[in-house]
Protein backbone atom coordinates (compact mmCIF):
# COMPACT_ATOMS: atom_id res chain seq x y z
CA UNK A 1 0.00 0.00 0.00
CA UNK A 2 1.46 3.33 -1.01
CA UNK A 3 -0.26 5.47 1.56
CA UNK A 4 -3.10 5.92 3.94
CA UNK A 5 -5.22 7.71 1.38
CA UNK A 6 -5.58 4.55 -0.70
CA UNK A 7 -6.91 2.69 2.34
CA UNK A 8 -9.60 5.32 2.81
CA UNK A 9 -10.52 5.27 -0.89
CA UNK A 10 -10.63 1.46 -1.05
CA UNK A 11 -12.73 1.30 2.11
CA UNK A 12 -15.20 3.75 0.61
CA UNK A 13 -15.32 1.89 -2.70
CA UNK A 14 -16.01 -1.46 -1.03
CA UNK A 15 -18.74 -0.01 1.20
CA UNK A 16 -20.40 1.73 -1.74
CA UNK A 17 -20.17 -1.46 -3.85
CA UNK A 18 -21.78 -3.48 -1.05
CA UNK A 19 -24.60 -0.95 -0.76
CA UNK A 20 -25.09 -0.93 -4.52
CA UNK A 21 -25.35 -4.72 -4.64
CA UNK A 22 -27.91 -4.74 -1.80
CA UNK A 23 -29.96 -2.07 -3.58
CA UNK A 24 -29.93 -3.96 -6.89
CA UNK A 25 -30.83 -7.24 -5.20
CA UNK A 26 -33.79 -5.69 -3.37
CA UNK A 27 -34.95 -3.92 -6.53
CA UNK A 28 -34.86 -7.13 -8.55
CA UNK A 29 -36.71 -9.06 -5.83
CA UNK A 30 -39.46 -6.45 -5.59
CA UNK A 31 -39.88 -6.15 -9.37
CA UNK A 32 -40.18 -9.94 -9.61
CA UNK A 33 -42.71 -9.93 -6.74
CA UNK A 34 -44.70 -7.15 -8.42
CA UNK A 35 -44.75 -9.16 -11.66
CA UNK A 36 -46.13 -12.17 -9.82
CA UNK A 37 -48.81 -10.06 -8.13
CA UNK A 38 -49.97 -8.70 -11.48
CA UNK A 39 -50.42 -12.24 -12.84
CA UNK A 40 -52.83 -13.08 -10.04
CA UNK A 41 -50.52 -14.91 -7.67
CA UNK A 42 -50.13 -13.44 -4.20
CA UNK A 43 -46.81 -14.61 -2.80
CA UNK A 44 -45.39 -13.19 0.38
CA UNK A 45 -43.38 -10.00 0.12
CA UNK A 46 -39.74 -10.84 -0.69
CA UNK A 47 -37.35 -10.53 2.19
CA UNK A 48 -33.73 -9.87 1.47
CA UNK A 49 -31.33 -9.14 4.27
CA UNK A 50 -28.03 -7.36 4.07
CA UNK A 51 -26.07 -10.46 5.01
CA UNK A 52 -27.99 -12.94 2.85
CA UNK A 53 -25.61 -12.32 -0.07
CA UNK A 54 -22.03 -13.52 0.38
CA UNK A 55 -20.55 -10.72 -1.75
CA UNK A 56 -22.29 -8.01 0.26
CA UNK A 57 -20.98 -9.45 3.52
CA UNK A 58 -17.51 -9.78 2.05
CA UNK A 59 -17.44 -6.25 0.61
CA UNK A 60 -18.70 -4.73 3.86
CA UNK A 61 -16.11 -6.66 5.86
CA UNK A 62 -13.27 -5.60 3.54
CA UNK A 63 -14.46 -1.98 3.53
CA UNK A 64 -14.65 -1.80 7.32
CA UNK A 65 -11.22 -3.44 7.54
CA UNK A 66 -9.71 -0.75 5.29
CA UNK A 67 -11.30 1.98 7.43
CA UNK A 68 -9.92 0.41 10.61
CA UNK A 69 -6.44 0.24 9.08
CA UNK A 70 -6.68 3.85 7.94
CA UNK A 71 -7.78 5.21 11.31
CA UNK A 72 -5.25 3.04 13.14
CA UNK A 73 -2.45 4.61 11.09
CA UNK A 74 -4.02 8.06 11.41
CA UNK A 75 -4.17 7.97 15.21
CA UNK A 76 -0.68 6.46 15.42
CA UNK A 77 0.61 9.42 13.40
CA UNK A 78 -1.11 11.95 15.68
CA UNK A 79 0.27 10.49 18.91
Amino acid sequence: MKGKKEQLILGSVFLIAGGFIVTLERLINHVYWLGQVHTGAFPTVPESGVFSNLFVSLFLLIGVNFFILYFKDYFKEIH
